[in-house]
C-alpha cells in the first residue's frame, strides 16, 4: 500500500477521534464549571499513586513492587471512595489525604514483603545535586515574583 492510503487512513482515524471525543465531552465534563476541572478530577485520581512511586522508589531504598503497586491501586481505590462516598470533601484536600495515605502505605507494605534486590535500587551516590550560583538566583527571583503574584492577587 502507497503513502496515500496511510494518510488517508491517518486522517479519518483522527477525524473519527474528534467526532467521538466532541459526542464524549458533554458527559465527561458535566457538572464541572470547565474543562480544566474536568482535566484535574480525573487526574487526580491517579497522579497521587504515581507520586508516591517515584519519590519512595527514589529515596526509599527498601521500596518494592508489592509496595508501588499497592500505592497505585490503593490511591485509586481510596480516591474513587471518598469522591463518592464523602462528595462534600474538596478535591485538594481528597488528593492530599490519598497522597499521604498511599506514602504510609506502601512503605509498611514495602517492609512487611521482600526487599528489593540491591542492584534494583537507585543509587543516589553517582548522582551530582550541586547547582549553580546563577540557577539559584535564578530559582529564587522566581519564587519572590510566585509569592509577590499572589499576595497581589489574592
Amino acid at each position: 500500500m502507497g503513502e496515500h492510503h496511510y494518510v488517508t487512513v491517518g486522517r479519518v482515524s483522527a477525524f473519527s477521534a474528534m467526532i467521538v471525543a466532541l459526542y464524549l465531552a458533554r458527559p465527561f465534563i458535566g457538572g464541572f464549571e470547565s474543562g480544566f476541572q474536568t482535566v484535574q478530577e480525573y487526574t487526580g485520581f491517579i497522579a497521587p499513586g504515581i507520586v508516591v512511586v517515584f519519590l519512595l522508589g527514589f529515596f526509599d531504598k527498601k521500596m518494592n513492587a508489592v509496595g508501588a503497586f499497592t500505592a497505585l491501586l490503593g490511591s485509586l481505590a481510596v480516591n474513587v471512595m471518598l469522591k463518592f462516598g464523602m462528595p462534600d470533601v474538596p478535591f485538594i484536600i481528597r488528593i492530599w489525604g490519598v497522597f499521604m495515605l498511599s506514602i504510609v502505605a506502601a512503605a509498611v507494605v514495602s517492609r512487611m514483603t521482600t526487599p528489593p534486590e540491591e542492584e534494583q535500587t537507585v543509587k543516589l551516590g553517582d548522582i551530582a545535586f550541586a547547582t549553580t550560583m546563577l540557577f539559584n538566583t535564578l530559582a529564587m527571583l522566581t519564587v519572590a515574583i510566585l509569592i509577590g503574584l499572589y499576595v497581589i492577587l489574592w
